[in-house]
């Protein structure tokens, strides 16, 4: 599936494809969380699709049924940990969805624990 989203999103801008090859990226990707930039496919694609400032991409990751707590936590935690501040914006934003919708209590305490030491919580 990755890759028939990936071949439709050659050429294409159209942000609801691309969001789609970005939620298969993200299932199959290993989800190893890791300090610094990271060089998963999901993250590029993510990146990517939120300079589409038209496209809601968090509440259509909180919307996304195929996507549990713990694909959110990866996604949000090396989002912040990229190169680029809009990175860590994206990924602090997507880490504050756990922390409002009851994730389960160890994903939700290691979101508030990153959001914390990015900032944007209080400890």
């Amino acid at each position: 599936a990755a890759d028939l989203f990936a071949k439709m999103c050659l050429g294409s801008t159209d942000p609801e494809t691309r969001f789609q090859l970005g939620v298969c990226q993200l299932k199959m990707s290993k989800q190893k969380v890791s300090r610094g930039p990271s060089s998963d496919p999901c993250v590029k694609t993510f990146t990517t699709l939120h300079t589409q400032r038209e496209f809601p991409l968090v509440e259509r990751l909180e919307q996304e049924s195929l996507l549990g707590a713990s694909d959110l936590y990866y996604l949000g935690f090396t989002l912040a940990e990229g190169k680029e501040k809009r990175q860590e914006g994206l990924g602090g934003d997507i880490l504050l969805l756990l922390t409002e919708n009851g994730a389960p209590p160890k994903l939700e305490r290691m979101a508030k624990n990153k959001l914390v030491t990015m900032g944007r919580l209080e400890a």
